[in-house]
């Protein structure tokens, strides 16, 4: 069974509450950032004390939204400890369970921007991450889900082309669309998808 908690608030305050709850794993979600409107490749952050299974799901999210976008695998096989910069590293270390913050597209990347905003997109990212979190937890549990919000400066580059939308009300629709997956009977057809990507081909 799978049971989802949403978190809001400060970084630090949200990895708290997370650990009192005894939830099972952690997931911070951010579309990327990047001063080259070029870049697309798709990676997940993790923090300098991450686990075994944060890296092993971390990969298994990266591999599926690159095989499903074309697109290049960033970092360490699809992790980046700390992640750009070690800009995520505050957002996961205080956690005390598996935790990961997924960068699956480029909010600088104009074509990324356009995905972004397309349903059928949104509803593509929920599908591999549910299916992430099926091979990783493959028993259930209870998962704390939240949002990163942006510095002033990264939204100077945000809204340049993404505009003045709110990024987060888009990855928080995407974390909705996940737990109404996980939630029903979708399941069934996430474990079929071990047909097409066997999770053991992916280094633990």
């Amino acid at each position: 069974m799978y049971t989802f908690r949403f978190y809001s608030g400060e970084s630090r305050d949200k990895q708290d509450k997370a650990n009192i709850d005894q939830c099972n794993a952690y997931l911070d979600f951010q579309f990327n950032i990047s001063s080259d409107p070029r870049d697309d490749y798709t990676a997940v952050a993790v923090a300098s004390n991450a686990s075994r299974i944060s890296k092993f799901w971390a990969r298994q999210f990266a591999h599926l939204i690159s095989e499903d976008f074309g697109l290049t695998i960033g970092g360490n096989n699809g992790t980046l400890i700390g992640g750009v910069d070690g800009r995520s590293e505050l957002n996961l270390i205080y956690t005390h369970m598996p935790s990961i913050l997924i960068l699956p597209l480029f909010l600088s990347n104009p074509l990324h921007a356009s995905w972004i905003r397309d349903k059928s997109v949104q509803f593509r990212i929920a599908r591999n991450l549910a299916k992430s979190i099926y091979f990783a937890f493959p028993n259930g549990g209870s998962f704390a889900f939240t949002t990163s919000s942006y510095t002033p400066e990264d939204l100077k580059t945000i809204n340049s082309i993404f505009g003045t939308e709110d990024p987060a009300e888009y990855a928080l629709k995407i974390l909705r669309q996940t737990c109404i997956m996980m939630q029903s009977q979708v399941t069934s057809s996430i474990a079929n998808y071990q047909t097409k990507l066997n999770p053991d081909s992916i280094q633990r």
